[in-house]
């Protein structure tokens, strides 16, 4: 009876001390995962300043964008990464304002970059189902 107590005590103090170790060395063996600047939404002044990097807005035309960027960016944030259609959707909602305040030219070029969006989204959409 001693021998089988002296087992299942080993057992037990075993599993205890693999379970405390375990526990204690979790965050150095598996760390939070790092967001790279990669996987950040970009703010919305740098939103806007890479918009306006293609399609030379007015500094009338950069005013009005401003609270509707702000909002996007809002939504999209609120949004975590499994959300992305959340964020889509967003774009979705806001790109009609932002078009609505450009000259002809900047339509073009702006169409260009929205179906871009829609292509970038659509594929990961697809590479996520399979």
């Amino acid at each position: 009876m001693n021998r089988q107590l002296l087992i299942l005590l080993t057992i037990t103090g075993i599993f205890v001390s693999g379970a405390f170790t375990g526990w204690f060395l979790r965050p150095v063996l598996a760390p939070a995962p790092i967001i790279t600047e990669a996987h950040k939404l970009p703010t919305p002044s740098a939103t806007i300043a890479s918009l306006d990097a293609r399609l030379h807005f007015t500094e009338e035309q950069k005013l009005a964008l401003e609270p509707i960027v702000k909002e996007w960016a809002t939504v999209a944030r609120a949004a975590e990464m499994p959300m992305r259609k959340i964020r889509f959707e967003a774009f979705l909602n806001t790109s009609p304002r932002i078009r609505a305040l450009l000259t002809p030219e900047q339509k073009i070029e702006y169409d260009i970059l929205a179906e871009s969006v829609r292509q970038k989204h659509e594929a990961r959409i697809t590479s996520s189902d399979e």
